[in-house]
């Protein structure tokens, strides 16, 4: 059985991610999609179940942001994550926090959000370079970040994760933490 956050689908295609003319040009393409992202929120529409409100990728312009993170491509079509200007809700669709929404996205869509919200995530908390203090940029497409004044580069971090089901026969022992959305338990997991 699948994760529900697995990136099923998405072919992520690292080896276009150093070629910042390629990815200027997928960008570019009539095809592609946008999800922006506001803090820990995804966009989400659908009448008949929960679907993410993607956007044409030329809705994101270039006014100073940090560049649109490619996450790859989701039936043949580029996919790229931005945050979202504050204030900002793509038509008829409401934010929604993952945890709340993704086990009942279609199986491809919670995948890219939650990549889309983990790299999002690591970039705002990883802005300023932690050997000498100086602003950072993105690479690769947003899975690297440069300090151009001493040349670190490093990359989000993987850690090694569990989730555990607690039973016994049909009862299920489950948590809920102080910064959950009323009503949401889980089962067990952590770092």
């Amino acid at each position: 059985m699948a994760h529900v956050y697995e990136t099923v689908g998405l072919e992520r295609a690292a080896q276009l991610r150093g070629d910042p003319e390629t990815l200027g040009r997928l960008l570019r393409r009539t095809d592609a999609r946008l999800l922006p992202l506001g803090e820990l929120a995804v966009p989400v529409r659908g009448r008949d179940g929960p679907r993410l409100a993607f956007l044409p990728a030329t809705h994101w312009r270039a006014d100073g942001d940090a560049p649109p993170l490619f996450l790859g491509f989701l039936e043949g079509r580029p996919v790229f994550a931005a945050a979202a200007s504050a204030g900002f809700t793509p038509p008829d669709a409401a934010w929604v926090e993952l945890r709340t929404v993704g086990s009942l996205l279609p199986a491809p869509e919670a995948g890219v959000a939650a990549l889309a919200r983990a790299l999002l995530h690591w970039h705002a908390r990883s802005r300023f370079c932690g050997r000498c203090g100086s602003r950072t940029e993105t690479g690769e497409g947003g899975f690297v970040r440069r300090c151009p004044s001493c040349g670190l580069e490093w990359h989000p971090r993987v850690d090694p994760a569990v989730i555990v089901l607690v039973h016994d026969g049909p009862h299920v022992l489950l948590a809920r933490a102080p910064r959950f959305p009323e009503g949401l338990v889980s089962v067990l997991a952590g770092f």
